[in-house]
């Protein structure tokens, strides 16, 4: 009885653990779920600003190619207009036709002026563009990187409390063994108890039916 007892305290400890390994897992799948759901969020707000960065760095990309172009025509058209010059300096008869070319020369050079500080700035914006986006790929990288440690991590607990639950498992299974050896053998000791009584009820009453029938006997 005593051994029963002491097997069905271990069950109930056991059981208590199986209570306490099953919450421990539904409180790490809550925390995994939570950290996936930051994590999708964190990878959507890469994803977007890496896609506004691209649509910005080919506008840039674009602007410079036209930028280039323009300079490239304002170049061929300013030394167009020094060629001219140059012809005009050696041919000094034709002072008519240069008339408004000198003002026409520095409007031009103003132009290309200001075409070469927007090629800079345009140069400058397309260097920003792409640290930005080496910057947004390093976070990617990062959130993956988390991503992988943290699903490192819970599978190695799951891997963990597995375990425990089978270690938990055969030890419980081997204390209602033990119960059930215990209950079949205190059923076994109360039946010999129970057929002994019935042997020495037996005996009893033979006994006084042979005293019954002796003091008959000697009444007679």
């Amino acid at each position: 009885l005593v051994e029963l007892e002491k097997t069905k305290g271990t069950v109930e400890d056991l059981g208590h653990k199986i209570k306490g390994v099953i919450t421990e897992i539904a409180e790490e799948e809550s925390s995994l779920r939570s950290l996936v759901e930051s994590l999708k969020v964190e990878f959507e707000n890469v994803k977007k600003e890496h896609s506004e960065l691209k649509e910005k760095e080919e506008e840039t990309e674009s602007i410079a190619r036209n930028l280039h172009v323009k300079r490239r025509k304002s170049k061929s058209e300013l030394e167009a207009y020094l060629a001219e010059e140059a012809k005009i300096r050696v041919y000094p008869r034709k002072p008519r036709v240069h008339k408004k070319k000198p003002k026409q020369m520095k409007n031009k050079a103003m132009e290309l002026k200001k075409e070469a500080e927007a090629t800079k700035n345009c140069a400058q914006r397309i260097r920003e563009a792409a640290e930005v986006k080496v910057a947004g790929t390093r976070a990617l990288d990062q959130i993956k990187l988390l991503s992988e440690r943290g699903k490192m991590k819970v599978c190695c607990h799951v891997e963990a409390t597995q375990e425990e639950i089978e270690d938990i498992k055969s030890a419980t299974e081997e204390a209602l063994k033990r119960a059930e050896m215990t209950e079949a053998t205190k059923r076994a000791v109360e039946g010999e108890l129970q057929r002994w009584r019935e042997q020495e009820q037996k005996k009893a009453a033979e006994a006084a039916a042979d005293v019954r029938v002796i003091n008959a006997q000697l009444l007679y």
